[in-house]
Formats: structure tokens, sequence, C-alpha cells
């Protein structure tokens, strides 16, 4: 295993691309990085619509980031992302898929997604492990049962076809909240990088967007949703499953 002043890792931002809703890149990558316990100087951020993605060997570690797209969507950089998701699943890259990432993971692999049919889950939501996500090495030290933010209303509905794919989590809505592929790739559809302060900060700088989305039933429930993410425990099993990424995929 590598110092981890050594480690490389590679950001595949799938960010919005409206300025009024997207995040300074400085910012974004904070969210991972301290978590991860990295410098910034030891990560590379590309975006989803830059003219090429490099050489995924050049990486101990990927991770794709949430979007304000949807993994069904016909968006004309979304084929070269996901023959990048095959190529570095070939070269045994270990990689992370957040929220957007899960879902266009399972896509690049014959899975579906599709918008929830039992609504969005949004602030602080009750994860279960599976039996197979108990002994994961994602999930080491992770409690059985945990709290952690989700903000999507779109979800795998049909697992792709791929040798050793297991479901690891489920939530009471929704069956596949953390997915692995063999031993390199995991996928996850809540934010481990989000603490209860930026979901805070987020509602507050997109505030429209959570409301045209559907994420909340109305304005009302934004108080009640941030501080019921307050009361819950979210930083602590986030953190740790980015360690764990660190330590045992990297």
């Amino acid at each position: 295993m590598k110092p981890i002043e050594e480690l490389k890792l590679l950001i595949v931002r799938a960010r919005a691309f409206d300025a009024r809703y997207d995040l300074p890149i400085p910012e974004h990558t904070k969210w991972f990085s301290a978590p991860l316990g990295i410098a910034l100087i030891q990560v590379t951020v590309t975006s989803v619509t830059d003219d090429s993605y490099p050489d995924p060997l050049e990486f101990d570690g990927i991770i794709i980031s949430g979007s304000t797209h949807s993994a069904y969507e016909q968006k004309p950089w979304m084929p070269a992302l996901e023959d990048f998701i095959r190529l570095a699943a070939r070269k045994e890259v270990a990689m992370l898929g957040i929220c957007f990432g899960h879902q266009i993971i399972a896509k690049a692999f014959g899975g579906l997604v599709e918008l929830g049919g039992h609504g969005a889950e949004f602030g602080a939501t009750p994860v279960y492990l599976t039996q197979r996500g108990t002994a994961d090495p994602l999930f080491e030290h992770v409690p059985e049962n945990f709290e952690i933010v989700m903000v999507h209303e779109d979800i795998v509905v049909d697992p792709p076809i791929y040798p050793g794919f297991h479901v690891l989590s489920s939530s009471d809505m929704y069956t596949m909240q953390a997915c692995a592929y063999g031993d390199n790739i995991r996928s996850l559809q809540f934010h481990p990088e989000y603490s209860s302060d930026i979901l805070e900060m987020l509602v507050a700088r997109y505030h429209d967007l959570v409301l045209t989305h559907g994420w909340v039933d109305g304005p009302k429930d934004i108080p009640i949703i941030l501080e019921r993410t307050r009361d819950a425990d979210v930083n602590k099993p986030g953190r740790q499953i980015l360690m764990n990424f660190r330590e045992n995929f990297m």
C-alpha cells in the first residue's frame, strides 16, 4: 500500500452546467479530500464535458460525483463517461460512484435507471446494510444501520449484469443504496461527503432547485429536514466510508 501522501485521486465532476447551480471546484474537492485525509495537490479534477479523460492508471482511485442531471438523459457527454467507467473497470482501478455516479456506473454495465416510484429521499435517511454489506471493506467500522444524507429522486431499478455484483445496503424506500462490482468498484446512492453543515449550505444556495425538483413537499418541510439532519449522526458514517475507500481500495 502506498503512503497516504503518494496517493493520487481523480474526481470526475458531473455537476450542473448552469452557473446558478454549480460549485467552485476547490470547495467541492475539499468535501472529498478532507475526509479522505489527502491534500488538494494529490487530487485531479476533470469534468464530464472535457474533451478527453486521463488514463485511469495514473490514479489510485476515481470518484464520480453527483449531478443535477439524470443518468437516463441523452446528454452528449454520457457515452464517453460510460466508456471511461468501463475502461477503468478493465484496468482494475478503484472507483467510487456517488448518487449520479452510482446510477451512471450501473447504466454503463447494463443496469436500468429511472425516476423513483416512491418519491425523493432528502436529508438524513436510515440505511440498512445487507449481510454482504456488513462484511464489505467499504463499510468496515460502520454500524449495520446508520443515517446518511440523501438528495435524489432517481434510482437504479434493474441491476447490471457484472461479475461479483452485490447489493450492500437498502433504505425503507429503495433497494439498491450501495452496490459492489467485484473487488474494485463500489457505488452509493447516498452522499458520504455531505455533512449536515454542507446540506444546510446547499439548501440555502439552491433553495429554488430543491423546491422545483420536488425533493421536499413544500418550503415548510425544509427547516424540519435540516433540523433532523443536524440531530442525526450523518457525519461519522460518511467520513468512515470515505476513509475506508482510501484504506481498503486505493
